[in-house]
């Protein structure tokens, strides 16, 4: 997983679409409001990113978990969690970030969540994408599962490596880039009526390719913890 900044969480801001991408990934029907989740910082590794636990907190917060933050950290906050009833616990180290329930055992990986998130970001954004074709920069975890909800939803898939030539002479409409290259879309790649997807970090576009397209998608940490939360809730609602 890309090991986010402080500087990269301290705008946070979650709003209706990211809660419509996050049901579309994972259809669920439960309320959040109230659901007891902690977020529990942990130090291995390079260590606590100062606020990554407290933007956690606040974007499970504004979609109406009752969310806290562990005053202790690692096992000790794991343990503060389950003594405070947690029914969910968010954690992250430099591997991996992810969310557990204490109450069915259900487990959602990031990696996973924003791939499907992200997908389904861009599926709203061009009113479907069924017969569209959809290219898909990079293929670990968020673009694998990103590419496996396209291809569920009809769409025409063409994943690509960051270094390969057939498709960077070529413009495209729709884009969904799961790489962390800095850069990687150009003016070449877009129209005025490109839609762009990036869940990777850094984005891969600067800003003047930016300002060329239709639509761009982007989220740090909001759109992916949101579905993280989503997964959970629609697992446990087919229990």
């Amino acid at each position: 997983m890309s090991r986010l900044t402080t500087q990269d969480i301290l705008n946070i801001s979650v709003d209706p679409r990211m809660i419509e991408a996050a049901r579309l990934a994972y259809p669920f029907s439960i309320s959040p409001f109230g659901v007891r989740v902690a977020v529990v910082p942990v130090t291995s590794g390079l260590g606590v990113i100062p606020k990554f636990a407290e933007s956690v907190r606040e974007i499970l917060a504004a979609v109406g978990c009752d969310a806290f933050v562990t005053g202790s950290s690692d096992v000790a906050g794991l343990s503060e969690a389950y003594k405070r009833n947690a029914d969910i616990v968010f954690m992250a180290d430099d591997i991996e970030f992810a969310a557990y329930s204490l109450n069915s055992r259900v487990f959602a990986s990031n990696g996973e969540c924003t791939g499907r998130a992200f997908a389904a970001a861009l599926e709203l954004s061009a009113s479907g994408v069924n017969g569209k074709e959809v290219l898909v920069l990079g293929f670990g975890a968020v673009g694998q599962a990103a590419a496996e909800y396209l291809t569920e939803r009809g769409t025409k898939v063409l994943v690509c490596d960051k270094d390969s030539t057939d498709w960077k002479n070529t413009t495209h409409q729709l884009i969904l880039d799961a790489t962390s290259e800095r850069d990687i879309i150009t003016g070449d790649n877009v129209t005025a009526d490109t839609i762009l997807s990036l869940p990777g970090m850094p984005i891969g576009v600067n800003p003047d390719v930016l300002r060329l397209c239709r639509d761009v998608i982007h989220s740090p940490l909001e759109l992916g913890t949101i579905a993280m939360l989503a997964k959970i809730l629609a697992s446990e609602e087919k229990m």
